[in-house]
């Protein structure tokens, strides 16, 4: 049995409707709105154990939820009720699967580093720039110091298949395709992941039993105006639509780390993923 605390969250419904579509036992949570076919859990006062653990017995518990938000600006002025959320609770949810045996699966960042050389393997060190990468690393070096099983999956900007999703490369196109005057940044480097592409090799992660941290990207070291300059040359988009800026002058909170792209090569030699362009995805999308 796989639990999935998070489950009706962007990331963790993918990761539930995928699972559950390639028949894996599976049961997920939601907390303020209720989705058809989910448990409640509410992070802030529910023990993991209320869920009946002796009952479903899960092998895995995952970890997506991120509370009160996963906008790095937000988690800053909500920096108390985010690390009590996201931090200390998340421990004893960590220390409940660690007792019971259960393999806790944590969904983490590449905000966990400082952005100072890119291409980041699994063994580099962490320095967290903001506090939601923060956040993000004080969690990691919990699991790790108790040298229990565990899986930590660290993940650049996740993107999804579906124009009306919300996530980054469909609202580029929706923006591009709607909107004149937009600006780009193009000092920050990074490699987003579909979550399609997520979810599979969670799946392949799973069925190998593998342990540890790994690296996951979709697609190679890029940055926003570069995806966006892609874009308007696939759909034939007018490229002065939009004109490249710099991300940390932008008048934000909390400062972005800058070269902060994955290197990937672990995964690669140990189950089956694959690097795309982004033609291959954009191939999904429909301006209609």
């Amino acid at each position: 049995m796989i639990l999935i605390l998070g489950a009706s969250g962007y990331v963790g419904s993918n990761i539930y409707e995928h699972l559950l579509n390639k028949k894996f036992p599976v049961l997920g949570t939601y907390c303020q709105k209720k989705v058809h076919g989910l448990v409640y859990f509410n992070l802030k006062d529910t023990p993991l154990d209320a869920l009946n653990l002796d009952h479903i017995k899960p092998n895995y518990v995952f970890i997506t939820l991120f509370t009160p938000s996963t906008n790095i600006d937000a988690t800053k002025k909500n920096w108390e009720i985010a690390y009590d959320l996201n931090v200390e609770k998340i421990k004893k949810i960590i220390d409940t699967c660690f007792q019971r045996n259960i393999i806790p699966v944590y969904i983490s960042s590449d905000a966990v580093f400082d952005g100072k050389k890119g291409a980041y393997v699994e063994t580099d060190h962490a320095n967290p720039l903001n506090c939601y990468g923060r956040i993000k690393y004080e969690v990691e070096k919990y699991i790790m110091s108790c040298s229990m099983p565990s899986l930590i999956i660290r993940v650049g900007k996740v993107f999804g298949l579906n124009k009306n999703d919300n996530t980054l490369i469909s609202n580029m196109i929706n923006d591009i395709h709607n909107k004149d005057n937009l600006f780009y940044d193009q000092k920050q480097v990074f490699t987003p992941i579909c979550v399609h592409d997520l979810s599979c090799a969670i799946e392949k992660l799973i069925l190998g039993k593998h342990q540890g941290i790994f690296h996951l990207k979709s697609l190679k070291a890029t940055t926003r105006y570069a995806l966006a300059k892609e874009i308007c040359r696939y759909y034939n988009f007018n490229e002065s639509k939009i004109s490249p800026c710099d991300i940390n002058k932008l008048g934000l909170v909390e400062p972005r780390p800058l070269m902060i792209s994955l290197n990937d090569d672990k995964i690669r030699q140990t189950i089956d993923v694959t690097t795309h362009s982004l033609l291959h995805y954009l191939k999904f999308y429909s301006l209609n």
